[in-house]
């Protein structure tokens, strides 16, 4: 898939010390083949899911199917806590945090954050 591709190549671009990707997956997407082609770019995969779309995939289900591509993938349904997650493990180091997978979670960000 391009867009995974895309975001490789973008995230490989950085040196930052710690790379973070926070994924949602809609059910019709090809979560295989996108997991597969940006995991070795991240440091760590947090799954997550959009609130009120019954249409996405499980934690649980993106976990299973990314541990077959990386080691430290861990669920966390929403963004907000997935965010504090990140800033209480990692705090203020060099973090690269990246929102991919499905548009519908950057919309989740966005309201949680009060961007419109």
């Amino acid at each position: 898939e391009m867009a995974a591709i895309n975001i490789a190549k973008f995230v490989n671009s950085f040196k930052s010390k710690n790379k973070i990707a926070i994924i949602a997956m809609i059910k019709d997407k090809d979560s295989n083949a996108f997991i597969k082609s940006i995991a070795s770019e991240f440091d760590l995969i947090i799954c997550s899911e959009i609130k009120d779309k019954n249409y996405i995939l499980s934690c649980a289900n993106l976990k299973n199917i990314g541990q077959k591509y990386h080691k430290n993938i861990i669920e966390i349904s929403d963004i907000k806590k997935a965010l504090s997650h990140i800033k209480i493990k990692y705090g203020n180091q060099d973090n690269l945090v990246m929102i991919c997978g499905s548009l519908y979670l950057i919309g989740d960000f966005l309201e949680e954050n009060n961007v419109n």
